[in-house]
């Protein structure tokens, strides 16, 4: 699943090479100001404490993006501290329940139980990689016994967990443009995680709420074109049995944003926000003032 935002400048001036996102996820585009990343030293210690080399691309990752929702969240990266912290414990796991893969061409029981885990999907799905392995990237899916050759990069991976339709279906994703239109987009974004609130609201109104909700989102988004973007989501294969309603979500750079509406009923609309907290601002107070009062 994947969305389209503004690039944005980081508050803190950085210097140019601090700025850019690495060749590895150059495409990237950034919402939020507040990266929360770690450094190269610390990616060191942690290959040196569990004995094996990061997967091209995950460094440039952890030091460039950092911790943080990337594309529309379905898959999580974890931090050096996280996969320290896990690694044992998981492949322990792996070997106490080794038979579960035993068919696996990819990775034998042996090598599984010294698997590395790199990503997780929020349905429990983990992308990981061997340490004789560097170049090879495996998706070892919670509810199934096939493991998968993902890619020979975290790159290619992530875009494998999100794109192949193997996980999860599919999303066409809408960005809206100044024009007012919506144009088709494939690209790559992440938003920072600090300090993250969530709010969720049930709302009712008469008409077509959904669509009021929309136009009240494209309208500030044409306003500030740079620090709030619209995307409308639709799930492929619905969409091709023509089923199905689209999501709209609406993304605020100054507050690490996201404000997600989804038809419920007629009259009724999901609504889900999440902002960082030491950024709220004086739109996100807007958003969450309406939002209770047609709940």
């Amino acid at each position: 699943m994947q969305f389209v935002l503004s690039q944005v400048e980081r508050r803190d001036a950085p210097c140019e090479q601090d700025r850019l996102v690495s060749m590895a996820f150059e495409d990237v585009h950034m919402l939020g100001n507040d990266l929360d990343v770690v450094s190269h030293e610390d990616v060191d210690a942690v290959e040196h404490l569990i004995g094996a080399t990061f997967p091209d691309g995950y460094r440039e990752f952890v030091t460039t993006l950092g911790s943080g929702q990337y594309n529309a969240g379905y898959v999580h990266v974890l931090m050096p501290r996280s996969i320290l912290a896990q690694y044992e414990e998981l492949q322990w796991t792996w070997r106490e329940n080794a038979h579960f893969w035993q068919d696996s061409a990819l990775l034998s029981a042996e090598d599984l139980g010294r698997a590395i885990v790199l990503a997780r999907t929020v349905d429990g799905d983990e992308l990981v990689f061997h340490g004789r392995k560097p170049r090879e990237l495996y998706v070892v899916p919670r509810h199934a016994d096939e493991i998968y050759l993902a890619g020979e990069n975290l790159q290619e991976a992530l875009e494998w967990v999100e794109n192949s339709g193997v996980l999860a279906s599919r999303t066409r994703v809408s960005r809206l443009r100044a024009d007012g239109r919506f144009d088709h987009w494939t690209g790559a974004t992440f938003r920072p995680y600090r300090n993250v609130e969530r709010a969720e609201f049930l709302c009712r109104g008469a008409g077509n709420l959904y669509a009021e909700m929309v136009a009240r989102m494209a309208c500030q988004a044409r306003a500030d074109m740079e620090g709030t973007v619209l995307v409308t989501l639709a799930d492929r294969d619905l969409e091709a049995d023509g089923a199905g309603e689209e999501v709209a979500a609406l993304y605020l750079t100054e507050c690490a944003g996201e404000i997600r509406c989804q038809p419920y009923d007629e009259s009724t609309v999901r609504v889900f926000v999440s902002y960082d907290a030491t950024t709220r601002s004086r739109r996100t107070e807007e958003w969450l003032g309406y939002l209770a009062q047609i709940s």
